[in-house]
Parts: C-alpha cells; structure tokens; sequence
C-alpha cells in the first residue's frame, strides 16, 4: 500500500514539475537531475534492497542513508539555485524601476530639459 502511495505522490510531482514553464535560466542538466532524481525515487520504492546494496557499494551503511545524503545535497543546490534566482529578479526589478524613472521624468519635464531639471532637483 505505501509503495502505492509513494509512486503516486512521485507521479504528481513530476507532472507537476514539468507543467511549470521553464525560464531562460532552467538548463538541460537541472532538468536532466530531476529527472534522474524522479527515476532514482521510483526504483527505491520498488526496490528499497537495491538502495542498501548500492550504499553499501559506496561505503555508506544503509540506504536510508543514501537517500539522506542524495537528498539533502538536492535541497542546497535548490536552495542556492532559488537564491540566484531571487537575486537576478532584483536586479531586473530595480533596472525596471530606473528606466520607469527615467521615462517618467522625460514625460514630465520634457525630453531636452529633463536630465538638466532632474539633476538640478537634488
């Protein structure tokens, strides 16, 4: 029944993921790592013995173990992913907001006077 349950929920998560369009930032190898993720998900439920073979073959002592480590390293490279993300949006939001200013200003003081006015007001 859990084995049930998990390849569902695996399932919803990759529909889910790949219903999200993908930005101009989202590679082939991030794509190709959750899909390897995914896959590696869906054979650990069905074959959980494999998982500790395989750990063990690395010199990890249990599958558990594993999927930990596998795991928590997927979760620092989102975590990193998310926070250049966050910050390329701010420096676009914040060049948005000068051009907006700029445009602004040229609107309200016209086109020749408007950088002599804008500066002469600071």
């Amino acid at each position: 029944m859990i084995k049930i349950l998990l390849l569902m929920l695996i399932l919803v998560l990759a529909i889910s993921a790949l219903r999200i369009k993908s930005g101009m930032h989202s590679g082939a190898l991030k794509k190709i790592g959750f899909i390897v993720l995914l896959l590696g998900g869906i054979v650990a439920t069905l074959e959980p013995d494999l998982v500790t073979r395989v750990a063990n073959a690395v010199g990890v002592g249990r599958g558990t173990d594993l999927v930990f480590y596998v795991f928590a390293v997927a979760f620092l490279f989102q975590l990193i992913n998310n926070y250049e993300g966050r910050k390329r949006n701010n420096e676009k939001i914040t060049e948005l907001a000068r051009r907006v200013a700029l445009i602004e200003a040229s609107e309200r003081y016209g086109e020749e006077n408007a950088c002599q006015d804008v500066s002469s007001s600071f």
